[in-house]
């Protein structure tokens, strides 16, 4: 234990960059895959990712090519988001999700991490949609230069972003699903044929969204 202890300082001393990416990739990364869907390990976690993400204590990760850890991190927030419930960890989900589009890799970019936030935006809860859009629209008009380059498009993604009521019915007579699939065009996203055309077909409680329901209730109480 004594010798293990040892090694960690001294990689922290002598080599911080590399003892960043084993701690993450160790530590982090193992915590999605031991506490898979477990609410009390997995919403603290993605929130300190958010922070540390926003705060841009992992910029030199994000920026580095072929650093395992964002494709590794993309990944695993996609595990959790699949059949997930929970408004606040969907909220958490696109949170961290959006401090990727900082990835050096414009391919992971556009292939990967706005076709996940792009799928928020068609969530079948509408707070979950609702509030991923106006995350994005403030990340697009901070710095949406570095991931639309052309001003024009960008006006025209902020303005649809903007306009659209993003808690409104996916189909008619909301049109949801539409202007989403209208803003993945302007983004230059292309999103799978499964993506653009399903339909909800699971009925949700009379609420709002699932957030007010029994069983989440249930759920938050437990947790």
């Amino acid at each position: 234990a004594q010798c293990s202890c040892g090694r960690l300082v001294y990689e922290l001393i002598f080599n911080p960059f590399a003892f960043r990416i084993m701690f993450l990739d160790e530590a982090f990364l193992s915590l999605f895959h031991l506490h898979r869907k477990n609410q009390r390990v997995i919403l603290p976690l993605l929130k300190t990712i958010d922070k540390l993400l926003s705060r841009g204590c992992l910029d030199d990760l994000l920026r580095m090519k072929n650093c395992p850890f964002p494709d590794s991190l993309l990944s695993n927030i996609k595990k959790e988001a699949k059949g997930c419930m929970d408004i606040k960890r969907l909220f958490a989900i696109a949170s961290v999700s959006l401090g990727l589009l900082q990835v050096q890799d414009e391919d992971m970019v556009i292939k990967d991490v706005l076709p996940f936030i792009l799928a928020l935006l068609g969530h079948a809860y509408p707070r979950v949609r609702r509030w991923t859009a106006e995350q994005l629209y403030v990340r697009l008009l901070e710095d949406g230069s570095t991931i639309i380059s052309d001003q024009c498009r960008l006006d025209k993604a902020l303005k649809l972003l903007l306009e659209v009521l993003w808690d409104d019915h996916l189909d008619p007579p909301g049109n949801v699903r539409e202007s989403r699939n209208q803003l993945a065009n302007i983004l230059g996203v292309q999103l799978d044929e499964k993506e653009l055309l399903v339909t909800t077909t699971r009925k949700l409680p009379n609420s709002k969204d699932g957030f007010d329901c029994y069983s989440s209730l249930v759920h938050e109480a437990k947790n």
